[in-house]
């Protein structure tokens, strides 16, 4: 199995190199392709490197097995290449790194895996996409991914699936924005019971802590409803996060209260990703379309855990108020539309 692989399009004249991991600053590819010996790397001992030739081919085959794109974090891109501490193996390379490597060999885009993403895929840089094939990693929720490359196309478009069927039991409180917003709602009205939790964990006082630990926190105030995973798909959702060092900043979460935000405010540039993933969670047939079926047991499972009454009261409501061309079914472009340009319902959330 190769290292890597350059996959030239001939069609559109396009170029793309294809890793496991991702690189780093000083790949000198001239030198894997032509002196490097693949075949005595069936596994990597680093305690075994003799000298420091042997040690320059292991920090080259660790960079491609092992290293992860530095993602943008509220907006700021991240720059520059350093040890993967994460996994104690390959690196971290921002989006500098990319860029030069792209322009240095003459590629179009870096598509590597390694990392599960939500719904399958990710932008990480400008010229850096990861794609993940495997749905639903170790019991999650997420999607699979795989890239089409067509003759028109600028860039290689993303088809995501799921290998079964979801269960909508499991997924039903995660699943729309207004969901979202009553259960951090929930968190919020519990603010001193987390921050205890929560303080257990921050031995600095620096209101950061490992984005397991916090996951474990919620999960465990909510009788482990729900799971670790998928709270963990839902962090950037609820508070501010590295990504970088996988940790979060609990005390976020309690910053702005819900209510409080101005109108619009709350539809944050995360909003059109976490709508679209939370759409694909209530659809347990995969069919791109919510019926009321969908609606009615989504309804019925949020009132039983939230207690009380969902601001749609029944589903033929939620029907109403998401249906734009009136057939009793919602299609994603219904789900969207609704929450980021219905100000109805946005006034109504915001009345929560």
């Amino acid at each position: 199995m190769p290292l890597a692989t350059i996959l030239n399009n001939r069609i559109t004249d396009k170029k793309y190199f294809v890793v496991h991991g991702g690189i780093a600053d000083r790949i000198d590819l001239e030198f894997v392709q032509v002196k490097l010996d693949r075949t005595k790397f069936k596994q990597i001992h680093r305690e075994n490197i003799k000298n420091e030739h042997e040690a320059y081919e292991t920090k080259l085959v660790c960079d491609f097995l092992w290293s992860d794109p530095i993602r943008s974090e509220n907006g700021k891109t991240k720059t520059g290449c350093f040890f993967n501490s994460n996994r104690n193996l390959g690196s971290f390379f921002g989006e500098d790194v990319t860029k030069d490597f792209c322009e240095r060999h003459g590629f179009n885009c870096i598509i590597r895996s390694h990392q599960v993403r939500a719904k399958g895929y990710s932008e990480d840089h400008h010229k850096c996409i990861t794609v993940f094939s495997a749905s639903h990693y170790c019991d999650g929720h997420n999607y699979g991914a795989v890239l089409k490359f067509t003759p028109d196309g600028h860039k290689p478009k993303p088809h995501r699936y799921k290998t079964k069927t979801g269960d909508i039991s499991d997924d039903t409180f995660l699943k729309t924005q207004n969901l979202m917003k009553r259960f951090k709602i929930l968190i919020q009205k519990n603010e001193s019971e987390f921050q205890k939790r929560f303080e257990k964990y921050d031995k600095e006082n620096t209101g950061w802590i490992k984005s397991t630990q916090w996951a474990q926190v919620l999960s465990n105030f909510f009788n482990e409803e729900i799971s670790v995973e998928q709270l963990s798909v839902l962090k950037s959702f609820l508070c501010e996060c590295n990504l970088d060092k996988d940790l979060v900043n609990y005390r976020t979460m309690f910053k702005q209260k819900i209510g409080d935000e101005k109108r619009g405010k709350f539809f944050d540039k995360n909003t059109k990703e976490v709508i679209e993933n939370l759409f694909y969670l209530i659809d347990r047939n995969n069919d791109k379309r919510i019926s009321i079926n969908d609606a009615k047991e989504a309804l019925k499972i949020v009132n039983e855990r939230l207690g009380g009454t969902h601001l749609f009261h029944n589903a033929h409501e939620f029907i109403k108020l998401m249906d734009k061309n009136q057939d009793n079914i919602i299609d994603l472009d219904d789900f969207k539309k609704t929450f980021l340009q219905d100000q109805e319902v946005i006034q109504s959330t915001n009345e929560l």
